[in-house]
């Protein structure tokens, strides 16, 4: 089918054409579904997040080092992809900030994995080291085993005594498989 205004993947590569000049980061990578045998994909984010994510390395001595990077997906922000976001609690503004956004066909490994890698290279871009890595005090997420086959797959073994799940998340994930448990314990008629 041919479209006469381009497609949606075209909007997204304009977009990034005209923002550019203004920070690199705002359209930082991005892989369409047509382009490679990597799912499609558009990672978001911006030169002051990237400055306070910096700050939260826990080796350091900046401001931010004490705070968590949680993760978290929705399902219905952007039709055919998931947004999977990564967030952290700012504690002067007292406010919870966005590091990174990406649009993903699914929230799956391959995904997050794709987010973590992305996000160090932007880190290595800002700061101008090639081996730096995202160093949090630890990681909050949900309890999907995708969260925690990324993390592990991009930062290692050691971080993973780090990785936390949310009380709110572990509570939604005990309910669901409590469910699931009564419905096969009920007798069927």
């Amino acid at each position: 089918m041919e479209t006469p205004f381009g497609t949606d993947f075209d909007a997204v590569v304009n977009f990034r054409e005209r923002v550019k000049d203004m920070d690199k980061y705002y359209v930082y990578q991005m892989n369409g579904c047509d382009m490679n045998d990597t799912v499609a994909y558009v990672f978001k984010s911006c030169t002051s997040m990237a400055e306070m994510t910096v700050e939260m390395d826990q080796s350091t001595e900046g401001f931010m080092r004490d705070e968590h990077a949680y993760v978290d997906a929705k399902h219905d922000r952007c039709q055919n992809y998931r947004t999977i976001t990564l967030w952290t609690y700012h504690p002067t503004m007292r406010r919870i900030l966005r590091l990174a956004v990406m649009d993903v066909e699914k929230e799956n490994t391959e995904g997050l994995t794709i987010l973590c890698i992305t996000f160090n290279r932007m880190l290595q871009d800002h700061t101008g080291k090639d081996n730096y890595m995202f160093n949090p005090v630890g990681f909050v997420c949900d309890e999907h085993h995708a969260n925690f086959r990324s993390i592990q797959a991009v930062f290692g073994d050691d971080v993973l005594p780090r990785v936390k799940t949310c009380e709110f998340h572990y509570k939604h994930c005990v309910q669901r498989h409590s469910r699931c448990i009564e419905q096969q314990l009920r007798p069927q008629f």
